[in-house]
């Protein structure tokens, strides 16, 4: 408990946090330590959800970038407070049935800053950064 306080407390401060784990750890009882903050479950759906109370909500087989991604909206609630729920999820939520693909879809600021926050946060070991999860960095429109 000590070191998972410890973890908040330079997640707070800023720091990046990304621990050695070696070998694939147990998603289903959402004890990944790469993840601080917050719980991951691999579950049976189509889409990944962000419920910042409860969890990270991701399909069973999708990338560690995905996953990363739905942390990024974790840390956008920390920045955002509860303005997280009017400046996040109705945006994206509107997205995803406005656009119906996923390429417009991370490309609105919301997305973009959730793939930025979760790349600055993870450093060297972010899977972000590219055509699929862009940033603010290298988003072309």
């Amino acid at each position: 408990m000590r070191r998972h306080i410890e973890i908040l407390r330079k997640l707070d401060e800023g720091e990046r946090y990304f621990p050695h784990v070696s070998g694939l750890p147990d998603y289903s009882r959402g004890n990944d330590e790469r993840y601080p903050g917050i719980n991951i479950y691999r579950v049976n759906i189509h889409r990944g959800y962000c419920l910042p109370w409860k969890g990270i909500y991701v399909p069973k087989t999708v990338s560690e970038a995905y996953v990363q991604h739905e942390y990024g909206h974790y840390l956008q609630y920390r920045k955002w407070g509860a303005l997280y729920y009017s400046q996040v999820i109705i945006k994206s939520i509107w997205s995803v049935m406005r656009f119906n693909n996923d390429y417009q879809h991370m490309r609105i600021a919301v997305e973009l800053e959730a793939n930025t926050m979760a790349h600055d946060f993870f450093g060297e070991h972010s899977f972000l950064n590219n055509s699929a999860y862009p940033t603010y960095y290298n988003c072309m429109l």
